[in-house]
């Protein structure tokens, strides 16, 4: 390379892009998790030196029914070869955006009770453990700062929202997963930004009933084929 070149990996270029808000739940979900670099980063902090993990999103029958508590499963992580540890994760989005000599604005942060009522449910399905994970997706390309690196909100009503499971009442059983996508450039999220993972409280794991296993390797069996599923 010559000695006169530049690298600009955060050079300010107006892209015109979306907002990283603008992803719904499920596209938020799937975008993290089609993500090899995020998996990594995932996978290990519940399943240590897993031979073949596999991921399914919005699981319904035979674990439960969409049209009553906790309705669908948001995500479901097991190990093809331990389908007696199956672990499951409410995921609930929130969208935080800065304008200029504006308050940061935070929309769905209420939906977060309604996603305690649900991951309580999960529990008492019987799976191995239990998640409720906070994804927030962070538009801070506006926020006045001239390191691009240092474009995160960090206001005191961010914080909040990682409270919200501890006052309405989540079981003390389940763990909570903390997410962050930051969109610090005016780049497409997918040319510029970055993420990250905290597991602020891990769940107790149970024993998961024989009987909810065996549903576990019948639909890991049925719907564990590449074409359509999560495979990591």
């Amino acid at each position: 390379m010559p000695a006169q070149t530049q690298l600009h990996f955060f050079k300010e270029v107006n892209e015109d892009a979306p907002s990283v808000t603008d992803m719904s739940e499920e596209v938020a979900v799937r975008w993290l998790f089609q993500k090899s670099s995020f998996c990594s980063l995932f996978v290990p902090e519940f399943i240590k030196h897993a031979q073949h993990p596999i991921l399914f999103y919005g699981v319904g029958t035979p674990f439960c029914s969409s049209n009553t508590l906790p309705g669908d499963i948001d995500l479901m992580l097991v190990d093809r070869s331990a389908p007696q540890k199956a672990f499951v994760f409410e995921c609930k989005r929130v969208k935080v955006v800065t304008r200029p000599n504006q308050p940061v604005r935070i929309n769905n942060a209420k939906k977060v009770k309604h996603a305690v009522k649900q991951a309580n449910a999960y529990y008492c399905l019987g799976f191995h453990a239990t998640y409720l994970v906070i994804i927030l997706l962070d538009d801070s390309r506006e926020l006045d700062v001239s390191n691009p690196l240092m474009r995160y909100n960090t206001e005191q009503e961010t914080n909040r929202v990682y409270e919200i499971p501890f006052v309405e009442g989540l079981r003390e059983e389940i763990g909570v997963v903390y997410i962050k996508v930051i969109q610090p450039l005016r780049k497409h999220i997918n040319h510029a930004g970055g993420y990250g993972v905290c597991v602020h409280r891990k769940a107790k794991n149970k024993v998961q009933p024989a009987d909810l296993s065996d549903l576990v390797e019948k639909y890991i069996f049925n719907h564990g084929k590449p074409s359509n599923d999560g495979t990591l």
